[in-house]
């Protein structure tokens, strides 16, 4: 008689709790996340306060970013309904390499927050909602000054809150993000206080490498062409051919050693072939080069063959 008023207390319960559950289907079936269908990262606009409007990669079409660390950056999302600030949730998800972590630094997650103001630490990624119109916002994005350089891709995750068993949604955004050095960022180590010397090391493509002795030294003029289309997929393949890890690429004395160590073939399967007999009938002499562009373009033509 026990079980079968125990049974009975159970049936009866397991009813009840069913009838609550129909009268409010809401609070077990939660309501689909917002659903992003569109992005636009304004790779034109924001290559402008980041100094990289000369890059061709930003003026081709379809343009692609190119941004400095340290600095903030506009990025514009479509939803597919109007966006609610209290009720959305909206994560913006950064990855570097192969295999992207959070510890390393190569996985970013940046939580899209109402605020007046980014962090004033220049060090931290952060996000703010800067403008929304219906199913369109608009964020503002700071890049932490001390990430690895190279090629980041983003997603944006979206979930709803205050429902525990939300459906969270994913959307990989297609551009590649490509985030360099910051020459005019205090807290870069690659900061260069005087406008005269950025205009010179960083903005200028032509001048001259040296070659003979201390005491006799010889200049000779030379296209640098650091803006072509061609130079940023070069370098970031001569990168990838390094021993360098991806979560190291945001120390600029490393960068600046793998790159000098790989441009010879001998050390590093490299961009040149070093040849010190005079004889260059099966390449091209030193002296017929006149700029980087046309030695990146072969390289790259040639699938990696110094």
């Amino acid at each position: 008689q026990h079980v079968a008023l125990v049974v009975a207390y159970i049936a009866a319960d397991y009813a009840r709790r069913r009838a609550q559950d129909n009268a409010n289907p809401a609070e077990v079936i939660a309501s689909p996340p917002i659903s992003v269908e569109l992005t636009e990262l304004y790779a034109r606009d924001n290559a402008k306060s980041h100094h990289t409007d000369l890059f061709e990669l930003v003026v081709d079409t379809p343009p692609t970013p190119v941004l400095r660390r340290g600095q903030a950056f506009f990025f514009a999302v479509r939803f597919n309904r109007p966006f609610d600030i209290h009720q959305d949730l909206v994560r913006f998800i950064f990855d570097f390499g192969p295999n992207p972590t959070i510890t390393k630094g190569t996985r970013n997650l940046v939580q899209l927050c109402d605020k007046r103001e980014l962090t004033l630490d220049k060090s931290k990624w952060d996000a703010r909602l800067h403008h929304q119109d219906s199913n369109t916002i608009t964020a503002e994005i700071q890049i932490s000054s001390t990430c690895p350089v190279g090629i980041w891709h983003c997603r944006i995750q979206t979930t709803t809150a205050g429902q525990a068993r939300s459906e969270i949604k994913d959307f990989n955004v297609e551009d590649d993000i490509y985030i360099l050095f910051n020459p005019w960022c205090k807290e870069d180590g690659v900061y260069i206080e005087s406008d005269a010397e950025r205009q010179e090391y960083v903005l200028n493509d032509t001048g001259k490498v040296w070659k003979g002795s201390y005491r006799q030294p010889k200049g000779r003029r030379w296209i640098f062409g650091q803006f072509d289309d061609v130079v940023l997929p070069a370098t970031m393949y001569l990168l990838e051919q390094s021993d360098v890890p991806h979560a190291n690429r945001g120390n600029p004395v490393q960068i600046a050693r793998a790159i000098s160590a790989v441009v010879n073939s001998v050390d590093e399967d490299g961009l040149l072939i070093g040849k010190w007999d005079g004889d260059y009938r099966d390449g091209t002499a030193p002296q017929a080069w006149t700029g980087t562009v046309a030695i990146m373009e072969q390289y790259l033509r040639d699938g990696g063959e110094p």
